[in-house]
């Protein structure tokens, strides 16, 4: 089974760093859990998050996808927080743009996306795509 997880990408509350906590207490310790299961894991993380992960507590064969700043602010349009547009227009251009996008960085499509702290509508939508592209 391959698990993906996503955490919210953009700056929430005018912080880049809004979803460490989440990322640190409640993501990694699922992580951990779920490899010693011996599922397929991978993480969707941005840049300034994937710099601070504890590495030394994150199980070999974790796949951790590293999102650019500056890849977030080409596809998205900037660093707001775009997940409750995502949510308001779920076929919206950002969302097909964000399909193709993640398309091309996540190669296996995964069986089970767990989205932490973000409107499951808006992350699932994106990812989900993929498994169709």
């Amino acid at each position: 089974m391959r698990v993906l997880f996503f955490v919210g990408l953009w700056c929430a509350q005018g912080n880049i760093l809004f979803f460490e906590g989440a990322l640190l207490k409640k993501v990694l310790p699922q992580v951990r859990q779920l490899c010693r299961g011996r599922r397929h894991v991978s993480l969707v993380v941005n840049e300034i998050l994937h710099d601070r992960l504890p590495w030394r507590e994150i199980p070999d064969g974790v796949v951790v996808h590293r999102i650019s700043l500056s890849d977030i602010h080409a596809v998205s349009g900037g660093l707001r927080d775009r997940q409750a547009d995502l949510y308001r227009e779920p076929d919206s251009a950002l969302s097909k743009d964000l399909a193709t996008y993640f398309g091309n960085v996540i190669a296996d499509a995964p069986d089970v996306i767990v989205a932490r702290e973000t409107p499951v509508s808006s992350a699932l939508q994106f990812i989900e795509t993929t498994r169709c592209a």
